[in-house]
């Protein structure tokens, strides 16, 4: 059964009622304001992150600078490749305004996902979206005139 409870969002749209609620009992949910990192490039993440209102800038360094691959919105999923492996995100994301987070622990997470391996399923459309978005940014980038001229 899909639920419709906790946050809406790319993850938890696609969970039972039952995982979500595992997830939900440990959820910390805050306001944080703009210019806050959510995921900084190289430190590993002890948390996923969810962005339930507001927007934020995602980076990856290219060439010494960084490269926005674009704006998050609400329901986006944030940190989850770094979650699952346990490595530092090849990403940054800033918030671009006062922004609304959940915050699911890692352990919590990894632990949920055990119990509910169909979670993969989500997991994999979501990574996968993340891998096309990147994979365009930069080819964009290395078209671009700018790159050229660089």
């Amino acid at each position: 059964m899909i639920t419709t409870m906790g946050p809406k969002n790319q993850l938890y749209a696609q969970l039972s009622e039952q995982a979500c609620q595992e997830l939900a009992k440990h959820e910390q949910r805050l306001t944080v304001s703009g210019g806050t990192s959510l995921v900084r490039y190289g430190v590993p993440m002890n948390h996923l992150v969810i962005l339930d209102s507001g927007s934020a800038e995602i980076y990856v360094p290219s060439a010494g600078k960084a490269l926005s691959l674009g704006i998050a919105g609400p329901g986006r999923v944030l940190g989850l490749q770094s979650v699952l492996s346990g490595e530092a995100p090849p990403t940054s994301a800033i918030c671009r305004e006062l922004c609304d987070v959940t915050l699911v622990p890692r352990e919590v997470f990894l632990g949920v996902l055990r119990r509910h391996p169909q979670i993969y399923f989500s997991i994999a459309r979501i990574l996968s979206s993340e891998l096309s978005t990147a994979d365009h940014a930069i080819r964009t980038h290395r078209c671009s005139p700018k790159a050229k001229a660089g």
